[in-house]
């Protein structure tokens, strides 16, 4: 037996999300596993110096709604690739959901996509792969977005002097979007 039977893959139904599926994808092909998508989604809280806010019960049903409709998309377009393939959609904290989902269907491997986010805006926004690779005790792949990746691979130049050589950067800005896929502030 190859060791790796089950894979989880966390969505959020970005970009880099379906970069993730489609290694996971592959990856089971090969190794005949299934795979297991999971989305998590938080219901939104306002919190005021008397109390907080929260859902009527319809807005809650209707976000509900929404986050099962994408998830069954995901899953159908999953599917016309490989048939091994289920869904998973919890309410709560995604980076908390996910190693639930893994622990619960005894998953060997939990697969995410990294939107590549550095500085302030991975600050701001956290990083739920960051989180369950230093929290899971399931072994955990990263994958970088697709943009990431491009970008990475184009800002490799090739031999001095070769007509395809990428121009060397004029600024700092300039250099860490062809290095990392993003612009800083």
């Amino acid at each position: 037996m190859n060791g790796i039977s089950k894979i989880v893959v966390a969505t959020d139904f970005s970009d880099a999300s379906d970069h993730a599926i489609d290694r996971a994808l592959s990856l089971a092909e090969s190794l005949k596993a299934s795979v297991i998508l999971v989305h998590a989604y938080g219901l939104p809280v306002y919190g005021f110096p008397d109390g907080v806010l929260l859902p009527s019960p319809e807005v809650a049903a209707n976000i509900s709604d929404v986050a099962q409709e994408a998830l069954d998309r995901t899953l159908n377009r999953a599917r016309e690739r490989f048939s091994k393939v289920t869904g998973v959609l919890r309410e709560g904290d995604a980076r908390e959901e996910v190693e639930a989902v893994a622990r619960d269907v005894g998953a060997d491997l939990i697969v995410t996509g990294s939107h590549g986010r550095t500085g302030f805006k991975r600050w701001v926004l956290g990083s739920v792969a960051d989180r369950i690779v230093h929290t899971s005790p399931i072994p955990v792949l990263v994958v970088p977005s697709a943009e990431v990746t491009k970008t990475s691979s184009q800002s490799v130049s090739s031999s001095p002097g070769a007509a395809s050589a990428t121009p060397p950067a004029t600024t700092q800005d300039e250099a860490a979007t062809r290095r990392f896929g993003y612009e800083p502030f």
